[in-house]
């Protein structure tokens, strides 16, 4: 990306962002260790909707514990600070600025658990709508910038499970901000169920879409509905780490 571009960017971003900071006073986000610190690898999980009362009280819990030990991973668990009318926890959709904070904020409260080592992005449902939608605006998977400093991101890796996204209208952000920045080499691995129906079937062609804006994606399917596959998602991590 050329320097103006990338500078006009993050300074409208940055921007929005503010404002999104400004008119959301929300609470800090929770946080869950799972897996030894000593684990040779790492990540950061969003969870689905649910009405758990924090990171240390979600539906996946067991899977979660199962996942660790099967691929010898440390996992940040990461609790939205987002919850709607009937009280469930959840991940913003469409809110661009919001999605950039919170990820942002993940990001640094997770480095109490995992540090700074290299990790890679675990989302299941709505966690998984929230990171495949980030990665479609070129927020995941190229290079992050602070001040005068460009890196590599942190984050290796990507999984969701059991979500797909949204194709946005020409004048939408997502598509201003993808046209804007690198695409970069880092690939999104969709897992979904085939008993999923229709969610199935928008999921691939959410994936379709991605891959039709320069995005790399792998879509795979596992027999099942809406839930973690433990064996299917082991082995996906198992390719992505070697």
């Amino acid at each position: 990306m050329k320097p103006l571009r990338k500078f006009i960017f993050f300074i409208i971003l940055m921007m929005q962002s503010g404002n999104s900071r400004a008119e959301g006073a929300a609470p800090r986000q929770d946080f869950f260790c799972i897996g030894p610190a000593t684990a040779a690898n790492a990540a950061i999980y969003f969870h689905g909707k649910q009405a758990a009362s924090g990171a240390g009280d979600l539906e996946e819990m067991d899977v979660l514990q199962s996942i660790s030990a099967q691929a010898n991973l440390r996992i940040a668990v990461v609790a939205s600070r987002h919850r709607d009318a009937s009280g469930k926890m959840h991940w913003p959709r469409n809110d661009l600025p919001q999605m950039v904070r919170d990820f942002s904020d993940a990001q640094a409260i997770a480095a109490s658990c995992i540090g700074t080592k290299h990790h890679g992005i675990l989302a299941f449902s709505s966690g998984g709508y929230f990171i495949n939608r980030l990665f479609e605006a070129g927020i995941l998977g190229g290079k992050v910038q602070s001040g005068d400093d460009e890196r590599e991101q942190q984050h290796t890796w990507i999984l969701t499970i059991g979500a797909g996204g949204e194709v946005p209208v020409n004048d939408s952000p997502f598509v201003f901000f993808s046209n804007l920045v690198d695409a970069g080499s880092l690939t999104l691995h969709m897992l979904m169920g085939t008993d999923e129906g229709r969610y199935f079937d928008e999921a691939a062609a959410y994936a379709d879409h991605l891959q039709s804006r320069g995005r790399s994606v792998e879509f795979h399917s596992f027999r099942g509905g809406h839930f973690i596959p433990v064996e299917q998602t082991v082995l996906l991590m198992r390719q992505m780490l070697h």
